[in-house]
């Protein structure tokens, strides 16, 4: 491969705007899925919590569209024509005529706004609403709602369906109800239902199904005048808890509570459990498109069958929330709450894997690595370690006082780490094999931050402040001068200061914390969760979204630019990752953002697309060196020399892949590369660090 040689002018065809403001990853996956929707070419899922989603590429990528929406929990979702409905937990019922890119709440005449079922009948021009407080009917397009709840004893409706000239309301304890279409007149349909807590119904080839909370699923061919009960005893169900069911065809399908989903081709005679690849089995929705038969799940994203359920992949959806980062070369693990595990990226985001496989508590606080091997910490569930990248997890609580502690933050020092928990700070110095208690002088143990500098250790209490180590008595000392909030969420150390992120913004110690200082401009008196940084650049991540510092925290730039579409911008957890910057939401996105862009730098791109190596060249962060045109060599040397000539930082690799070489303290400036291949100098530039 020939060498390029740069010169100034190849700087004037760089893009400063390809990414300039923050992308939406498509991941990590989970979220409570409630509802779906097609409409075209599009897929709309109810993800409870975060909103809406859509997309346009069966499942492949999904973005938020939000703008609106007042209520982030929607449950049912309903489609006439060309206009969506949507009724959420409180909110009442939202309508967009955009394709969900903008929404209106439509929500007159409602005495109730729980909606649990929605439904439209086309032939007579009327929308349906189901909600706690009764059925509703709208004849304008959801302006306005007037009551259609004549005889319904059961007030709590879930879920609603059309059959013929009658319309179904399933009901939270009352079974089953039926009303005309033309007349509003309910009456109890429940022979042969022996539960009387309807979540679902389905109606196809005159045969109406019903799923319920305790027997299994309900059949009717007679438009409600009797049941069939079918269940797990006697026909094979998997559970007998049936969040929702759909049909395709002759056949018809069941999403369990813990069971799965499960098929039927003889109207509930007989089930046949259909699980393969189907990773989370608390199934919330059922929908096909087409042949495509989509899962929404609890906890667990979206998945898709092409052949009727006989194999489940994963389609992911980002409804999520990541509250904890550690990055492996160029791999970056996510933390996910909920039931989520861990995720793993390794294109900056466009695509996730969750590594579940021997996790039993799912709800990960805390990721940190040592060298390669993976350590994290649980809600609730204690700490587990991977030596595979995350493949494989096995439990590591020896020395802890309970398996069933909160693991808050875990922090990598050399060859030890430690872990921050509700019962203090922990150590281990033989990769996690035991853990020693070193919480001596922790008067608040609820330990959420964990840091190091130059001078020694700190920890970030929940109530208690700031706490300073003492290596030589083995002791912590509150150290809060200054503080008006002892809520210490993070702690980002610099060279020249301490950050500590609390419930009344950013405090800044020059003095390794002996005194603190709030900040007067940028993230003040704003609750702060995340502060990370490199070099002279600080990142803040609060409850109104993202700040950063080009000057060590003495001023600061508010840049939200390019996320939209979700609940709200809340940044829980960041980390940097080369030239890139991961921020997750409370809302459950993950978005990536360029540092060079960020500072106004160009991209390394030529005019014709071609990456540039070393790339990026200016750069802030750390810069990569393509050494994949030099064969497979016996090794790489990447030595950076100062304008006097003085060899500022040297790198060695065996490996002819990317390497990446961190600024670490390197000053701004002009310097020069050399790469070494077996002794020999095969490559000389120049490198500018902004």
């Amino acid at each position: 491969m020939k060498i390029k040689r740069y010169s100034f002018l190849v700087f004037l065809f760089f893009s400063f705007s390809s990414l300039a403001q923050w992308k939406l990853c498509n991941g990590p996956y989970g979220g409570l899925q409630r509802a779906m929707l097609f409409k075209g070419t599009d897929i709309f899922v109810a993800s409870s919590g975060g909103g809406i989603y859509r997309s346009s590429n069966n499942g492949v990528t999904w973005k938020p569209v939000n703008k609106g929406l007042s209520n982030f929990t929607p449950g049912t979702l309903s489609l006439n024509g060309s206009t969506i409905y949507a009724g959420t937990d409180g909110g009442g019922v939202f309508v967009s005529t955009t394709n969900g890119d903008l929404w209106t709440n439509v929500s007159t005449g409602l005495t109730n706004f729980y909606v649990g079922g929605i439904i439209t009948d086309v032939i007579n021009n009327k929308v349906y609403a189901g909600t706690m407080g009764g059925v509703f009917v709208s004849t304008n397009n959801g302006i306005n709602w007037t009551n259609y709840s004549t005889g319904l004893t059961t007030i709590d409706v879930r879920s609603l369906v059309i059959c013929d000239t009658f319309i179904f309301a399933a009901t939270y304890g009352g079974g089953i109800f039926r009303s005309g279409l033309t007349n509003n007149s309910w009456v109890a349909v429940n022979t042969g239902v022996t539960s009387n807590y309807i979540y679902s119904l389905a109606y196809s080839n005159s045969t109406i199904y019903a799923g319920s909370g305790n027997k299994g699923v309900f059949v009717s061919s007679s438009k409600g005048a009797n049941w069939t009960e079918s269940n797990a005893t006697l026909n094979g169900l998997s559970n007998n808890w049936v969040r929702c069911v759909t049909t395709f065809g002759s056949k018809v399908f069941a999403g369990t509570f813990s069971g799965g989903v499960c098929m039927s081709d003889n109207k509930g005679a007989s089930w046949t459990i259909i699980n393969n690849g189907l990773l989370n089995r608390d199934v919330l929705s059922l929908a096909f498109n087409g042949s495509i038969l989509f899962a929404g799940t609890n906890d667990g994203g979206v998945f898709l069958s092409q052949d009727t359920g006989l194999q489940w992949n994963l389609c992911g959806l980002q409804a999520a929330s990541t509250i904890s980062f550690t990055s492996v070369g160029n791999s970056v693990f996510a933390g996910v709450w909920g039931n989520y595990g861990v995720h793993v990226t390794t294109d900056l985001g466009n695509s996730w894997t969750p590594l579940y496989n021997g996790i039993s508590n799912r709800t990960i606080r805390a990721i940190t690595h040592l060298d390669s091997t993976l350590i994290a910490g649980s809600d609730g569930g204690g700490n587990i370690i991977s030596h595979d990248f995350g493949k494989n997890w096995v439990p590591c609580d020896s020395g802890f006082p309970t398996p069933y502690f909160y693991c808050n933050s875990l922090l990598t020092k050399g060859t030890k780490v430690y872990a921050g928990t509700n019962y203090g700070v922990f150590i281990t110095s033989n990769r996690a094999v035991s853990w020693l208690d070193i919480s001596t002088g922790l008067v608040n143990k609820s330990v959420r931050a964990l840091a190091f500098d130059s001078v020694g250790l700190y920890a970030g209490t929940g109530g208690g402040g700031f706490y300073r180590y003492n290596d030589t008595a083995n002791t912590w000392t509150a150290s809060n001068t200054g503080l008006t909030d002892l809520t210490v969420n993070t702690i980002y150390a610099t060279s020249k200061a301490l950050f500590i992120g609390t419930a009344k913004g950013v405090f800044v110690s020059t003095n390794h914390g002996l005194n603190w200082t709030a900040l007067s401009n940028g993230p003040f008196n704003i609750y702060t969760y995340s502060i990370t940084g490199t070099g002279n650049l600080v990142f803040a991540g609060t409850g109104s979204g993202f700040f950063f510092s080009k000057d060590t925290g003495t001023s600061w730039t508010y840049s939200n630019t390019g996320i939209d579409g979700i609940a709200t911008i809340d940044i829980r957890a960041m980390i940097i990752s080369g030239n890139t910057l991961f921020a997750s939401m409370y809302a459950g996105t993950v978005w990536t953002r360029s540092i060079n862009n960020l500072l106004g730098l160009p991209n390394n791109t030529s005019s014709a697309g071609e990456t540039l190596s070393p790339y990026p060249n200016p750069f802030h962060v750390s810069v990569d060196f393509d050494c994949r045109k030099f064969g497979t060599p016996g090794e790489i040397t990447i030595a950076i020399f100062d304008l006097n000539g003085n060899e500022v930082r040297r790198t060695r690799s065996t490996s002819n892949e990317i390497i990446r070489v961190s600024r670490d303290e390197l000053q701004s400036g002009l310097y020069y590369y050399k790469i070494i291949v077996n002794h020999i100098v095969k490559e000389k530039g120049k490198l500018v660090i902004q």
